[in-house]
């Protein structure tokens, strides 16, 4: 029996595979109400979407508007199904990603070479591990993690296409096109998604078999999100052209950190370093296996390029590169060890009933241990000071304000008791942005009084104090100067708001409630 009909045979690898898919499941359902802070806050903006508002009208933020877009399924889905959001949105996102893992694995096996399919086993093996640890990191469902979950499927199709040249036009249009979407989420995803196209057309002096089901779906997903821009109200047009994005391109280096800086974070690394080693590893080297590894390294440095130009340091978005470069690593090991483990595997009687027998009963094991009962099981809402004011003091669907430069504070408790936003600001990227060192003055200093602050300014604190005067919020959070996220060095909030007479104006309807560490926190007279 060759050593590849004895891998495309063996059962247990299925089995294998699902070990990690089933723990997050068995996670997701002892913790149901587990998420991060950005997707917390993407879900409220699915949330304000279906309820008819308007994006850079009625709610901003500095992200384009996919994502607003992807979030309104989860709550269209839980509205219909009468559930809460955030299970829905992590049980949606687990779906995906056993389909992305499985369908990963059925696309390549067609194209495994000599030891193969024991290298893509491995690989898909690693990013579900890799889904698992985000889950632990909170970052299940983060944008980086959606877009891995297209875009491997996506390389999987392109590689079994040119090698195997099996595949439906009707099944690559599909992936294509989802990858397309997920790319469109962030610029540089378009480019990891795309590089290792073009290295391998370039090595192999095949641009033509860029012309495929696959890469033409991809592009038009991206041409149909830039087309649809056109097609959007004035007023979210005017928004997002007129006024937030020359602010953005402008002032959004507020939140950057020197470049000296984010390369000695270490994230960059590991994508960059697995580019390096498959590479060097595989030299001479050809076939799907090692086209496979090889546009994975590309993928990851370019990855790794993406979270350099970003300058943020922020951990999440160099997953990514580092998922990728994971898998690249992974799968070239199990391409090199395939001839001597299948070999052993084969030669071993009873090992197939009892390596599937074994697979089998943990992953009954871990779906029991989700159904077993206990506090985790209930899904306990957070219990921080903040939570417990917010719930003592507003009711739910209240409305709640956080003058704030990070999501953190706010999210997930605000998306967890279903309170809404009582400004278009759910957090106050602004403040940093025309506060930001170097731009308007030496450290950010304040002006004396409010009219001698910039027109753009004056406008954004007259519409934050005016929705604050409007919706009449029950609670209003101010960040404190212990830590404010673009903020120079030094810059208080409070002061801020206080000097430019912000606090007089909007804040005289609220009483004092009480400070805690890194928020004041201001009750609604008569509220409570």
């Amino acid at each position: 029996m060759s050593e590849r009909g004895w891998v495309a045979r063996l059962p247990v690898w299925p089995l294998v595979q699902c070990l990690p898919l089933a723990f997050v499941l068995c996670l997701i359902l002892r913790n149901p109400l587990t998420i991060g802070a950005d997707c917390a806050l993407n879900l409220q903006y699915g949330q304000l979407l279906v309820e008819g508002k308007a994006p850079y009208v009625d709610f901003i933020d500095t992200n384009p508007p996919l994502i607003m877009y992807l979030n309104a399924a989860p709550v269209l889905l839980a509205r219909v199904a009468s559930l809460p959001l955030v299970p829905v949105f992590n049980l949606l996102v687990w779906a995906l990603t056993v389909a992305s893992a499985l369908g990963t694995r059925a696309l390549l096996r067609p194209t495994a070479d000599k030891n193969g399919a024991v290298a893509f086993e491995i690989g898909v093996l690693t990013f579900s591990f890799a889904s698992l640890a985000l889950w632990r990191r909170l970052e299940f469902g983060q944008r980086e993690h959606l877009f891995i979950l297209a875009y491997l499927p996506f390389l999987a199709a392109r590689l079994r296409r040119v090698h195997a040249a099996g595949l439906p036009a009707a099944a690559g249009l599909a992936v294509g096109f989802a990858a397309g979407v997920a790319a469109c989420l962030k610029p540089h995803f378009v480019a990891m998604a795309l590089a290792p196209e073009a290295y391998r057309a370039l090595r192999n002096h095949r641009w033509r078999e860029l012309a495929a089901p696959e890469t033409g779906g991809f592009l038009f997903a991206g041409a149909a999100y830039a087309l649809h821009f056109l097609f959007l109200p004035q007023a979210v047009q005017t928004g997002l052209f007129g006024r937030w994005a020359p602010l953005l391109a402008a002032r959004y280096d507020a939140f950057a950190f020197p470049l000296a800086t984010v390369l000695r974070h270490g994230v960059v690394w590991p994508g960059a370093a697995a580019c390096a080693i498959v590479f060097a590893l595989t030299i001479g080297r050809r076939g799907p296996t090692t086209d496979f590894v090889r546009s994975l390294g590309v993928a990851a440095f370019v990855g790794a390029i993406g979270y350099l130009l970003q300058r943020k340091g922020w951990a999440y978005q160099n997953i990514p590169a580092v998922v990728a470069g994971s898998c690249a690593v992974a799968a070239f090991l199990g391409m090199s060890i395939g001839a001597r483990v299948v070999p052993w595997f084969a030669a071993a009687r009873g090992v197939r009933p009892a390596a599937f027998a074994a697979a089998a009963a943990l992953n009954a094991v871990l779906l029991a241990a989700a159904a077993w009962p206990g506090p985790a099981a209930r899904g306990q809402l957070p219990q921080s000071p903040i939570a417990q004011i917010i719930e003592r003091d507003s009711p739910e669907r209240g409305a709640v304000v956080f003058i704030a430069t990070d999501v953190e504070y706010q999210y997930p408790i605000l998306t967890l008791l279903n309170r809404r936003p009582g400004s278009r600001y759910l957090w106050s990227f602004p403040i940093p942005m025309f506060r930001c060192r170097g731009q308007l003055d030496p450290d950010g200093a304040v002006p004396q009084r409010r009219d001698d602050l910039p027109a753009a300014e004056r406008r954004f604190l007259g519409e934050l104090g005016d929705d604050i005067l409007r919706n009449r919020p029950y609670l209003v959070f101010v960040e404190t100067d212990r830590y404010c996220l673009g903020c120079p060095q030094g810059f208080s909030i409070p002061n801020y708001l206080a000097k430019v007479g912000f606090t007089e104006t909007y804040l005289a309807p609220y009483r004092l409630l009480a400070v805690l560490d890194g928020l004041i926190v201001y009750a609604r007279r008569g509220s409570g």
